[in-house]
């Protein structure tokens, strides 16, 4: 299934009341960002394509740790002081941040 078909299969789970998965994650947009340079050269390089989707991951990991910080850094810098549900909430947002690392770490293509 190429790119243009699964995000067809995605509109066909279309909801009468509600946005398509594949418009909320934006699915055309991801699926279609990977462009082969090998391509434009006519040189095939045969793990472009891993390579570019595997980089692509790990900047959107990277995204999310960013995302992450910032909501820490924004409860550290309220001046009223912590309270117990944002002292979880950090907690929570360090363990992601942990083990989205774990994952980048542990994964080798």
């Amino acid at each position: 299934m190429d790119t243009q078909q699964r995000i067809e299969a995605a509109k066909l789970t279309e909801s009468e009341n509600g946005m398509l998965y594949g418009e909320y994650l934006q699915l055309d947009k991801i699926l279609s960002a990977q462009r082969l340079l090998s391509e434009v050269h006519k040189a095939t390089v045969p793990d472009e394509h891993l390579f570019i989707i595997t980089h692509q991951a790990y900047e959107l990991w990277f995204k999310q740790i960013i995302f992450d910080l910032d909501w820490i850094i924004a409860v550290f810098s309220n001046h009223m002081g912590l309270d117990e549900s944002e002292t979880l909430g950090i907690i929570k947002r360090l363990n992601r941040i942990v083990l989205i690392l774990k994952v980048c770490y542990n994964f080798n293509v």
